[in-house]
């Protein structure tokens, strides 16, 4: 869902842990408007807590099939979708909740749920190590988007409110013409993923974010005009219901290859946009919410998983905020395309 007040949110961060080696990577692919801080007060302070599971950061190489070539085209259905499994039954004068998958483009799936006599109750699923919010609405349906950044290996849980749970497989389409960066947290904030594809400006082309986040069609016109590969980033609804404690919100960055690309690299860094570029008011200085944990989930096309964990520290109430400490690549992984 669409964030208030995007141009003036701001993140900071304190890195301690990454080597020169990394360090220097990202720099050189970073713009010159990222790179030039003035002043100890504008350093970043992001606290990060990094652990990768279990293989670094993806690096993706070798050719892959055309994406530019289905241009336009509606997103397609997967032949024969699995059925969903009941792990555990619940009320059974309310039978068991219906559930039908659908495989979609650019690594994603649809599952359209279907329960009249739990008509408005909320649910949670799961997904990734993730517990998201559903609602049924009055007729006993809701339809979730599933992103699927976490890969096929575990599937979808739906566990209803008289604790019937059903398990769903992760069926998507393009899961090996695709990378995907998905950004989670449980605070009652927004945060933002902010890509810089090729080195692109802030606000230029190729800057991606939730103020200019692109679409699947309008990254495969890209695909085809420019000769290299493009993303979009989406923000699926995550914390619906009355009940949205404890639940995860989620942003995910899909970037499409492009066949035959050489060589490229895409930048991802994390904004904390309901914080102001001067932290007058809370969230800042000992405030609760000051500062935000979050996790930080990559798939490569050629089926690595991996993690990383941080948080993003408090500012003083009153600092002004300089570009590079809110958009800190050092928080967010590296899409590196070799061929």
């Amino acid at each position: 869902m669409p964030h208030p007040a995007h141009s003036s949110c701001t993140a900071i961060f304190a890195t301690a842990f990454y080597a020169t080696a990394l360090a220097a990577l990202f720099l050189a692919a970073i713009p010159d408007a990222l790179a030039q801080g003035k002043g100890d007060a504008n350093r970043p302070t992001f606290q990060d807590e990094r652990r990768w599971i279990p293989k670094p950061e993806p690096t993706l190489s070798g050719p892959a099939p055309d994406a530019g070539a289905t241009a336009g085209m509606p997103q397609a259905t997967h032949p024969a979708p699995a059925d969903p499994t009941v792990k555990k039954a619940g009320n059974a004068s309310c039978g068991t909740p219906a559930a039908k998958a659908t495989a979609l483009e650019a690594g994603r799936m649809r599952i359209a749920v279907t329960s009249p006599c739990r008509a408005g109750q909320d649910f949670v699923w799961t997904y990734g190590g993730a517990d998201f919010g559903g609602d049924l609405d009055g007729t006993g349906r809701h339809e979730i988007l599933v992103d699927a950044f976490a890969g096929t290996s575990t599937p979808v849980e739906i566990k209803f409110a008289d604790e019937t749970v059903l398990a769903m497989p992760v069926e998507a389409l393009e899961l090996d013409k695709v990378s995907k960066v998905a950004l989670l947290w449980r605070a009652p904030v927004d945060l933002d993923i902010h890509v810089f594809e090729y080195a692109a400006l802030p606000g230029n082309a190729g800057h991606v974010s939730n103020a200019a986040p692109s679409s699947l069609s309008a990254a495969r016109d890209w695909i085809e005009k420019s000769g290299r590969g493009h993303g979009f980033l989406s923000t699926p609804r995550t914390d619906a219901g009355k009940d949205k404690s404890g639940r995860e919100r989620l942003q995910v960055y899909t970037f499409l290859h492009k066949d035959g690309q050489t060589f490229g690299l895409v930048t991802t860094s994390v904004d904390f946009a309901t914080r102001s570029e001067r932290a007058a008011t809370p969230p800042c200085g000992k405030d609760a919410l000051a500062d935000i944990p979050f996790r930080v989930v990559s798939w490569s096309r050629h089926g690595q998983v991996n993690q990383e964990v941080g948080v993003i520290a408090a500012a003083a109430c009153g600092q002004v905020l300089a570009q590079q400490a809110r958009l800190n690549p050092g928080a967010m992984p590296v899409i590196r395309i070799r061929n």
